[in-house]
């Protein structure tokens, strides 16, 4: 009996299935698996084996997933604060927010603005003859914006009034969009402190990158964590990456002499959905 039970074993072990994982195990190959629902080395009907893999939804820092606010400029003002110079005057014209500027003008958002957003708006700058702060220059902004002496509340600063000088201060993201004159579209940011540090490679001179006089140009304005970006009619002009990146705060149109229009403001949440 013993002799018997010995040559089963012998027998058992070097099966043709067992020799073959003992080579594959040698020479480097993995040993054949099992496939999940069907039998030992059973191919589909292209010759390999497929393994499923579950994706993670990729999220697009572009991709709008849930409005956050908006206005049409077809009510009233009460979700705006003005900071202007004397000599201009800000009002809602056309149903559209119509901003014209002698020496200096801040229109900000109420709302703080937290987390990962996208800001939209349409603007236009207008040229009529004979109209002296019609100069097509200075499609700018702030966002993110942060008084490091107010932290908590932007607007307990009333001595700002409009002059460019009074804002250096803020710790804030900025563009000037086809500026001095309509010949520099630049990106900043400003540490606060006073600092306005601009790169070169912020620094754009391209004409396609100017404007062109009552042309509607469409912003949209990415602040996804570390991914900053900014696009004209759905172009990048800026792409930053920011190490250190500022993630509240609030926004601001910004122009100077000037008279440009603003509507179909929008600002979408871009959180990526909660797991569970």
């Amino acid at each position: 009996m013993r002799t018997i039970a010995l040559i089963a074993a012998i027998l058992t072990y070097w099966s043709p299935a067992c020799v073959t994982n003992i080579v594959q195990a040698e020479s480097g190959a993995r040993p054949s698996v099992k496939a999940a629902g069907g039998p030992s080395g059973t191919k589909p009907e292209d010759g390999k084996r497929k393994r499923k893999v579950k994706k993670a939804a990729a999220t697009r820092p572009d991709k709008p997933r849930q409005l956050l606010y908006k206005d049409d400029f077809d009510g009233d003002l009460s979700q705006w604060v003005i900071e202007q110079a004397p000599g201009g005057a800000v009002r809602l014209k056309d149903e559209q927010l119509d901003i014209d500027d002698a020496k200096g003008c801040t229109v900000w958002f109420k709302e703080k603005l937290t987390g990962l957003i996208a800001i939209e708006y349409e603007a236009t700058m207008i040229k009529q003859k004979g109209r002296s702060h019609d100069r097509v220059s200075d499609l700018n902004c702030f966002w993110m914006a942060i008084d490091p002496k107010h932290p908590k509340d932007i607007f307990s600063n009333k001595k700002r009034k409009g002059s460019f000088k009074n804002y250096h201060s803020l710790r804030l993201y900025y563009v000037g969009y086809g500026a001095n004159n309509n010949n520099t579209t630049r990106f900043r940011r400003y540490p606060g402190g006073g600092a306005r540090p601009c790169l070169p490679e912020h620094d754009r001179r391209d004409k396609k990158f100017m404007h062109t006089p009552n042309k509607t140009l469409k912003i949209r304005i990415i602040a996804d964590g570390g991914r900053i970006q900014y696009l004209r009619d759905g172009e990048i002009v800026f792409d930053v990456i920011d190490k250190e990146p500022f993630t509240k705060g609030w926004f601001g149109f910004r122009t100077v002499r000037n008279h440009m229009r603003i509507d179909n403001f929008r600002v979408y949440s871009l959180a990526r959905p909660k797991k569970g």
